[in-house]
């Protein structure tokens, strides 16, 4: 198999994947985009720390700006809130609301949900080889 062709195979099984995220979102009634899920996300795994604008920006690997917008947008749907860190006041720390919790709650069923769908007919050992296989492209990414 050449390398385009993988690549290929990986842009449109993302653009894929991206859309049946997005339309079960919208099918449960939640006005959330891939990205803004992202965010909920973050900051619910991260709960015991806390994140700036510009951790997310970090961790996303996207430039603070467009990060920006997509916590405007979650501020607006009273999903997450900034609150004046007290050892810095200059930082703002994002925290879920109890709204931004039960939906990161629910989405996360959702995502279950689809993924429990699309790997029903991949056995173990296809899972373990394809686990690694991602492993070694992230990291080298990151790299």
């Amino acid at each position: 198999m050449d390398r385009i062709s993988i690549r290929m195979q990986m842009a449109a099984t993302l653009q894929i994947i991206g859309k049946l995220v997005t339309k079960s979102f919208q099918e449960s009634d939640f006005d959330v985009t891939i990205t803004q899920f992202v965010i909920l996300n973050l900051l619910n795994s991260h709960e015991n720390l806390t994140l700036t604008q510009q951790d997310l920006s970090l961790l996303m690997s996207k430039d603070k700006s467009a990060i920006l917008r997509q916590i405007d947008e979650l501020e607006k749907k009273n999903m997450v809130a900034r609150v004046t860190d007290t050892e810095d006041r200059r930082k703002k720390i994002l925290m879920l609301t109890k709204t931004g919790i039960e939906a990161v709650n629910q989405l996360l069923e959702i995502e279950g949900r689809i993924l429990d769908y699309l790997i029903a007919d991949v056995n173990e050992e296809e899972l373990i080889i394809f686990s690694k296989v991602l492993s070694k492209i992230k990291n080298t990414a990151k790299e």
